[in-house]
């Protein structure tokens, strides 16, 4: 088969549905971004490194977004229906998972490279690539292989996943602006529980919690505009170990804020916020080292951030609310959110399990669960643990 007829396939086939797939096209740069620029794909970003992929794809590429790898965490929370990444120079673990959270139910992620040896970070010993190529060519759906030397290598079926996969938010006393935002049951939660912790007379602590993809960090960014709109909250600060980590935050607060018909303004360089104000309420982010009490302080990536640092900024300010991955490249995982939980003063919790971004059970993200190791066992239940427990 045509190689860009197979890759229009699975992007065509995918489309409107709430799976992601996966593409690897080998073979010299210009012929591989001739296959890739003939293919019809709305919203496409490139992924790249200086080198010769970028060469080629800036002239093959015409009219498409690009992102080097080392600003691409200013990207995070942008969702695109194609994202190619640029491994003719190499592939860092931690960019293919970055990109691939780029990609939004329905979308494909395209690899691109000479050969399988470029999937592993310059100068390593090369097994990531090997094991790469074994997980991926063991996807049972939802994947192509392309060498175009050779042809269409590997062509699983696809399947598109449900269309709808979240069901809303049920009338609960939440305004109707807010309710459209949300995406499930969840998120409304995390709304009320920040209602409540800004409400009661003693300070307290509210962590929200759950893997990547589950609206965490949307959800406090609508909670935020909701108690903003209600007045209960005027001054806020959001810190993080970078302002890149508070984006998807800002951008649903901002979000929140527009439905609410709440005027406000919004600083920071190029498309980044560093805070927003209005008459009566200023959010603004501040890094972790030189955060400073207010009534309300969010911690973007908790655990990242650092259990002790946490425990002195819930000592120092009245509300706090920590938002923390459990299976994350960012190196979060189980073991940080229990010594989070252990060290912080008695809090609320809610934990987010239902895909925001894509359909649960999405091929892709199971993919990188195995090949990142992002969902190990809990060390507390293997045999030798619980032997030590006895």
């Amino acid at each position: 088969m045509n190689a860009v007829k197979a890759l229009e396939e699975l992007i065509e086939g995918l489309r409107g549905g709430g799976y992601r797939g996966l593409a690897v096209v080998l073979g010299p740069p210009h012929k591989v971004y001739r296959v890739v620029a003939e293919v019809n794909a709305s919203n496409p970003i490139l992924v790249y490194w200086p080198g010769r992929g970028i060469d080629a794809a800036r002239e093959h590429l015409r009219g498409w977004d690009t992102v080097y790898v080392g600003h691409i965490h200013e990207r995070l929370g942008e969702e695109h229906d194609l994202v190619v990444i640029d491994a003719f120079e190499g592939l860092q673990a931690n960019t293919l998972a970055a990109a691939a959270e780029m990609v939004v139910g329905g979308g494909v992620l395209v690899l691109v490279a000479d050969d399988w040896s470029r999937f592993s970070a310059p100068g390593s010993e090369g097994r990531f690539h090997a094991r790469l190529r074994r997980l991926v060519e063991e996807m049972s759906v939802n994947r192509l292989i392309i060498d175009l030397e050779k042809g269409v290598v590997l062509q699983s079926r696809v399947e598109r996943g449900p269309e709808r996969w979240w069901g809303g938010v049920e009338a609960r006393g939440l305004p109707g602006w807010l309710s459209r935002l949300l995406c499930c049951e969840e998120q409304a939660r995390v709304v009320e529980e920040a209602e409540k912790l800004v409400s009661e007379y003693e300070a307290g602590v509210l962590l929200v919690t759950g893997d990547r993809g589950r609206g965490k960090s949307a959800a406090v960014g609508l909670a935020i505009a909701y108690l903003v709109a209600r007045r209960r909250i005027g001054d806020v600060v959001v810190t993080s170990l970078s302002p890149h980590n508070a984006q998807t935050l800002f951008q649903w607060l901002a979000r929140g804020l527009k439905a609410a018909r709440i005027r406000f303004k919004a600083w920071g360089p190029g498309r980044e916020y560093h805070g927003v104000k209005g008459a009566w309420f200023r959010i603004r982010f501040l890094e972790a080292w030189r955060a400073e009490p207010a009534p309300l302080v969010v911690v973007e990536e908790a655990a990242a951030v650092g259990p002790a640092r946490v425990r002195r900024l819930a000592g120092r300010t009245r509300n706090l609310i920590a938002v923390t991955t459990v299976h994350g490249y960012e190196g979060s995982g189980r073991y940080w959110l229990r010594v989070l939980i252990n060290q912080l003063p008695s809090p609320r919790i809610v934990e987010l399990k239902t895909p925001v971004r894509f359909a649960p059970g999405d091929p892709l993200e199971q993919l990188l669960y195995h090949l990142l190791i992002l969902d190990p066992p809990d060390p507390e239940e293997l045999p030798a643990c619980k032997r030590l427990r006895v």
